[in-house]
């Protein structure tokens, strides 16, 4: 196993299992969606956007490290994979493994309507 460099630590915000660092690079997107999302504070509870639009199809294939074209089984598959390396459970509770799941579900909706709808 290589070393995570600290640049992709303080991108995902906390210091992940070495297994799941190797397979979840943390892009740009995610970085800013996670900035985004911690800082506006009550702002966010107040409007009701859908989850599908909270992202971009680029910035979700960048989630998801996924390039077009793919299957509907592979999408799946890669989901499957993210979920279970970045499950807060599989992390004892933690919280930045809670945002880093959201991110991996408003990215795997945005890629299910954006390709299969």
């Amino acid at each position: 196993m290589s070393a995570v460099p600290p640049s992709r630590n303080a991108a995902l915000g906390s210091t992940p299992p070495a297994s799941s660092a190797a397979t979840f690079a943390a892009s740009p997107c995610l970085a800013a969606a996670q900035s985004s999302s911690a800082g506006s504070g009550g702002a966010a509870s107040s409007r009701a956007a859908p989850a599908a639009s909270a992202y971009s199809r680029e910035q979700a294939l960048a989630v998801f490290e996924i390039e077009p074209p793919f299957t509907p089984v592979r999408l799946k598959a890669r989901y499957k994979q993210l979920v279970k390396l970045h499950h807060p459970d599989a992390h004892g509770g933690d919280k930045a493994a809670e945002e880093r799941l959201k991110i991996i579900n408003q990215a795997y909706a945005t890629l299910k309507a954006s390709y299969f709808s």
